[in-house]
């Protein structure tokens, strides 16, 4: 090689090198854009839902709608009993449905689970690894995302993988996809249950 033909490739690795890293910004704007988006439509859905049941099931069919998930549920804490319970399925029915709404968490196990930041994937074997957590799963792994509920309530949405293995892993877009989803659930569940304890207390006065 020539001083020349060397000089010519440094040139020619330095364009390829911009172009490389134009393409990869423009990627990463257009994903951060399509999951603002995302994200968007889905606060615009939430906010037109009235009482916290129609928001629970909002929850679970838009979140599984934008995660491309098979089915998501979400489990919220009962303040009395301190129970664990699936308040909002979608994608069950029959048998699946009923099992699992006479599925429980066990709450001590749930509270280090959901204790964690941000959203977090378990596969399958992880799940059936941790005691009193098999209803989390139907075997495949699973996306989490704890909710932050007013009182330390504990909660969280569970979205299902496609059934392609146990080795399906959540991309890092679903997995920020999730997190906001998750984000924009506690804010307006929040604001549903804060209105019904006003409501009770209104009443109960």
């Amino acid at each position: 090689f020539t001083d020349d033909r060397l000089l010519l490739l440094a040139g020619l690795a330095s364009h390829a090198s911009m172009a490389l890293q134009k393409a990869l910004l423009y990627k990463d704007q257009k994903e951060n854009a399509e999951i603002a988006s995302a994200l968007l439509d889905f606060s615009r859905e939430l906010a037109a839902a009235k009482g916290t049941n129609e928001v629970l099931d909002q929850v679970v069919e838009l979140s599984a709608r934008i995660l491309g998930a098979p089915s998501s549920v979400v489990w919220l804490q009962d303040l009395t009993t301190g129970e664990i319970t699936a308040e909002a399925a979608w994608g069950f029915s029959g048998k699946r449905l009923q099992t699992l709404r006479r599925s429980r968490l066990d709450p001590r196990l749930a509270k280090g689970l959901l204790a964690i930041s941000g959203p977090f994937s378990l596969t399958f074997d992880e799940v059936s690894a941790l005691e009193g957590a098999q209803s989390l799963s139907e075997g495949t792994p699973v996306a989490i995302a704890p909710l932050k509920l007013v009182g330390g309530r504990l909660g969280c949405i569970v979205a299902g993988a496609p059934a392609l293995g146990d080795d399906y892993e959540f991309s890092e877009r679903k997995m920020r996809l999730l997190e906001g989803i998750a984000h924009q659930s506690a804010l307006a569940l929040n604001n549903a249950l804060s209105f019904e304890s006003l409501e009770r207390t209104f009443l109960d006065t």
